[in-house]
């Protein structure tokens, strides 16, 4: 408040006749000469000297300046933090003087009071009363803001009710009713918001609280307003930052999801976002996660991008019980901090599990190997590849590791030829016609077609014995007592192929690597499937050396099929919106800012049941991939993809927490 403010309303002060019955003032010169000096002190902040005088004034006969020193005496001891003092001063003046000229003003006082002893239930009673006795737009309007403010964060519908109940004023129902209706409209109850506002509407009559009830009542018929926080790196302060433009695709598939929905929703909600720059410092994302946590509006977060941002401010969001989802960080054990965290895109463990499970269950490849960079996140997905191998069947053989950056691999592929020609060899199995009719019968009893066998004895011919017996094929060989021959391989002879070693997995840390690798494997003539993680989906890498990297087959979280109706009409509104084409990370923010709004719609209104409503995400469509979020919060699915003929194509899905 102004220093020109204050001095109108102590003039209004001043001119008001203050009446008690038949009680008038007289005017005494001494108490306007006092008054007008602990004004000035109060003004200057001398709150101890002015609070004194204020004293001194209540205590005398009646005067022209008794009340307006009840008053601000009541504001002295607010500011010295004395509510309670405050409060006594307040019920003594409304008590003595219940015809004052600025009684409501004593009332919205009061309510301030109440606010600071944390007894909110009597500050909506006295901000009622304000509003029931004033003239004055001012005062009205303040009082309006903290009922908001009361009745929305301090207050919930039953101790609303409780409150309307005990009423005796038909006028404080009306004005209770309008904001419970208020209260209804913020939990999500939108319907019985309507209903409770038209009727206040039509009951009221009085300007003022018409006036009240038509803005309740436009707020909800505008729709229900939810905030999303967004954590992205900006970069506002390193515009030259390469990891500007990732944060602006992400934001800007968000964007475009929330405008959307928007745009097509009825009247029940609104998305709106409150987008902070984390400049992918792990103390700005603190800060602004904080910040973002600390208002009761922020019904989840979306964000931060990076898997070292998300595992610091993870804990934050948990802490303060918001659901936070971040949209392309792959670390581990960042949804483990707690119940409130989600990872739409799968991490590096789920990504080892699902390549093993694909290679063995699908592939059907027995002896598998491992040739990777020594990096802590490939051996996160090394480790799981080999634990996941060995539980659903196969048999890692061998894992080789270099050092990034390295570009001659000839000890590790020789390590590989070496064990491939030797412990890993797989026996064959010889035929000749003198198979007799009871080992014949056996055999087919085991499951091999007859075709395939009498073709193998009429041509003498072998074969490996997992190709006729499947992946436990030595065990059968062995119950049946056939005879198993192991072929000479000179693991020094380039000329001899290696067809022991089934698939290989190389799980690149960039795309750069695929050549270095493809073109050793061939030059040491190991005959593999080549496995790979989603760093081997880039058709420029592939097609250059595409002589050795045809029919590699790798695992991704992303694929678009570009002739998709879908994906034809997200492109082109993406264009028009932002003019440019959309990246990977667009369709991530994209995806989960569709998956929250999913969730929402379907009544996740609050961040108790939102949290809940996620953790049960199962293979929810988005453009760029299924979500399956029901198995520890993390997502589950990737595509498999094949190079074939200088084509990406998908070959299948696989859900690696499917059993």
């Amino acid at each position: 408040m102004t220093k020109r403010i204050i001095r109108i309303f102590y003039l209004t002060l001043v001119l008001a006749l203050t009446i008690s019955g038949q009680q008038v003032y007289t005017f005494n010169q001494e108490a306007e000469n006092k008054f007008d000096a602990a004004v000035k002190d109060y003004e200057n902040k001398n709150f101890l000297v002015s609070v004194s005088t204020f004293q001194n004034l209540v205590k005398l006969p009646f005067h022209q300046r008794t009340t307006a020193a009840y008053l601000m005496l009541a504001k002295n001891y607010l500011k010295l933090d004395e509510a309670k003092k405050a409060q006594n001063v307040l019920q003594e003046l409304l008590q003595k003087y219940p015809e004052s000229n600025y009684i409501d003003n004593s009332y919205y006082t009061l309510g301030i009071s109440y606010i600071q002893q944390g007894n909110y239930q009597s500050a909506v009673g006295s901000f009622c009363d304000a509003i029931v006795t004033t003239n004055d737009t001012k005062i009205q309007n303040r009082s309006y803001l903290k009922l908001i403010w009361i009745t929305t964060n301090k207050l919930d519908v039953k101790e609303i009710d409780n409150l309307i109940e005990k009423s005796n004023s038909k006028n404080k129902r009306n004005i209770l009713n309008i904001f419970r209706a208020n209260k209804l409209f913020v939990a999500g109850d939108v319907k019985r918001a309507k209903l409770l506002i038209e009727s206040v509407y039509a009951e009221v009559k009085s300007t003022k609280l018409k006036s009240m009830a038509q803005s309740i009542r436009n707020k909800i018929y505008d729709g229900f307003t939810i905030k999303i926080g967004v954590l992205v790196p900006l970069m506002k302060n390193h515009p030259l930052s390469p990891f500007r433009e990732i944060g602006e695709d992400v934001l800007n598939g968000i964007i475009l999801a929330a405008d959307e929905f928007n745009k097509q929703a009825e009247d029940e909600f609104k998305i709106v976002l409150d987008v902070r720059d984390t400049e992918r410092n792990v103390t700005k994302s603190t800060i602004e996660t904080d910040d973002l946590v600390k208002q009761k509006e922020i019904l989840a977060i979306v964000g931060p991008v990076f898997s070292n941002i998300a595992q610091a401010v993870a804990s934050v969001a948990q802490k303060n019980k918001v659901p936070i989802i971040t949209p392309t960080a792959t670390g581990n054990g960042i949804a483990a901090i707690g119940k409130y965290v989600f990872q739409p895109n799968p991490d590096f463990e789920s990504r080892g599990k699902a390549i093993a499970n694909f290679a063995v269950k699908n592939l059907k490849l027995i002896n598998l190997a491992v040739i990777a960079p020594n990096e802590p996140t490939v051996r996160s997905i090394v480790e799981k590849f080999i634990a996941e191998t060995e539980r659903v069947g196969g048999n890692v053989v061998s894992v080789e590791w270099y050092d990034k950056g390295s570009l001659d691999l000839r000890e590790q592929f020789k390590n590989l030829r070496k064990l491939g020609s030797t412990s890993a060899v797989e026996p064959v199995v010889p035929f000749s016609s003198k198979v007799n009719a009871n080992s014949r019968m056996r055999i087919l009893a085991a499951g091999v077609k007859h075709r395939l066998l009498d073709s193998l004895i009429e041509a003498g011919g072998s074969i490996p014995v997992n190709k006729l017996f499947g992946k436990n094929g030595k065990r059968v060989a062995d119950s049946l007592g056939l005879q198993l021959a192991y072929p000479n391989v000179q693991p020094d002879s380039l000329n001899q192929s290696v067809n022991s070693i089934h698939g290989i997995l190389f799980p690149l840390t960039s795309a750069d690597e695929i050549g270095m690798l493809t073109s050793q494997l061939n030059f040491y003539n190991v005959n593999a499937q080549i496995l790979g993680t989603s760093e081997w989906f880039d058709k420029n890498e592939l097609d250059e050396h595409s002589r050795y990297t045809n029919n590699a087959i790798f695992i991704s979280e992303f694929f678009i099929n570009d002739n998709d109706e879908q994906i034809i009409s997200f492109i082109a509104r993406y264009k028009k919106m932002f003019r440019k084409e959309p990246s990977r990370n667009s369709y991530f923010g994209y995806d989960t800012m569709l998956l929250l709004i999913d969730q929402i719609a379907r009544g996740g209104l609050n961040r108790e049941t939102l949290k809940t409503m996620l953790a049960d995400v199962y293979k929810f469509k988005g453009l760029h991939s299924k979500i399956d979020l029901s198995r520890n919060r993390v997502n589950q699915e990737f595509h498999i993809l094949k190079y074939t003929d200088g084509k990406i194509i998908k070959v299948g899905e696989i859900n690696c927490a499917d059993k």
